[in-house]
């Protein structure tokens, strides 16, 4: 009889990369305590103790980074080099203004589809594309390996906030996008409710990091 098959999550990490953390730390006169990947800290804040199986995706300034959860733990990591600033910039370039009001356009517009933003989701249109063929491929990959599908998209990082996202992520992937709330699992005045809306999708790293020993 064949004994059950046992899965590892093995991380790497150069050891100059925590030898620079070990210096950060006590130059800020700090006792680090543990050092984590990203994706798991951002599971402990936006999923919990959700076990479905769920596509993370953080839409950052520099990178867009895909990952799978299943049963609570990253299965399959991808990233992509093409992320919000890239967008702000080709935005800039096709519409003649500069950078800072491509970003505020950016930002009052997003991927919603209507006339009005007819041309900058044309001028947006590769780059988004970039990113969601990558992104449908990860899935596929993944859809094909296992045989299970995903239940729901969960969307972070700056990128989240863009107007219509939620809906533009839905349509290309066909399942559901929520855009998650790193402060989901905390107790806060509610007086502070429209700023962590607009601040929630961005601290999914830090809320999950604080919260490692507590859940």
């Amino acid at each position: 009889m064949k004994s059950p098959r046992l899965q590892i999550l093995l991380t790497a990490v150069p050891k100059e990369v925590i030898t620079k953390y070990n210096r950060i730390t006590k130059l800020a006169g700090l006792n680090l305590r543990g050092l984590e990947v990203e994706t798991a800290a951002s599971v402990r804040s936006i999923l919990g103790n959700d076990k479905s199986t769920v596509l993370l995706m953080d839409f950052g300034a520099r990178s867009t980074n895909i990952n799978v959860i299943y049963n609570g733990y990253p299965v399959m990591s991808h990233s992509i080099d093409t992320a919000g600033f890239d967008l702000t910039k080709v935005l800039s370039q096709g519409m003649g203004v500069s950078l800072r009001r491509a970003e505020d356009l950016k930002k009052e517009r997003g991927l919603k589809a209507g006339l009005a933003e007819a041309e900058m989701i044309s001028i947006m249109t590769p780059l988004v594309d970039k990113i969601f063929t990558e992104t449908e491929r990860i899935v596929n990959i993944y859809v094909r390996r296992t045989g299970k599908r995903l239940d729901r998209v969960v969307i972070l990082g700056g990128g989240a906030l863009l107007p219509g996202v939620e809906e533009y992520v839905s349509l290309r992937l066909g399942l559901p996008a929520v855009t998650g709330n790193s402060f989901a699992r905390v107790i806060y005045p509610p007086i502070l409710e429209p700023m962590i809306k607009e601040i929630g999708p961005m601290f999914s790293v830090a809320m999950g990091l604080g919260m490692r020993e507590i859940v």
